[in-house]
């Protein structure tokens, strides 16, 4: 019925392509619409940014991508500091490389 069009930048089939999209245009938000983080609240958007990263993470770790991994769960744990689980994830990946 409908023709899709395929293109190069075309992620729509990627999970962890949209979510990284996603936490990209939530962390440029402040800079281009500084207007509605006071609406939405600074705490929420961070919140949001750090829950992204923690299942960009997952999906990474699942794909065997431990780098990767490593790199989206410190930055989760970056930002929910007193997050338990983002924290310990980020321990767990940095003491399986020290191993």
């Amino acid at each position: 019925m409908f023709h899709y069009r395929w293109h190069t930048t075309n992620n729509s089939g990627d999970r962890i392509g949209t979510r990284e999209d996603i936490a990209r245009v939530l962390e440029r938000l402040p800079s281009v619409a500084p207007t509605v983080v006071p609406a939405i609240g600074a705490r929420r958007i961070r919140d949001q940014i750090a829950r992204h990263h923690f299942r960009i993470g997952l999906a990474r770790l699942a794909r065997n991508e431990r780098g990767a991994a490593r790199q989206a769960f410190a930055r989760a744990a970056s930002l929910r500091p007193l997050h338990l689980r983002y924290q310990w994830m980020a321990l767990r990946m940095r003491l399986r490389t020290a191993t």
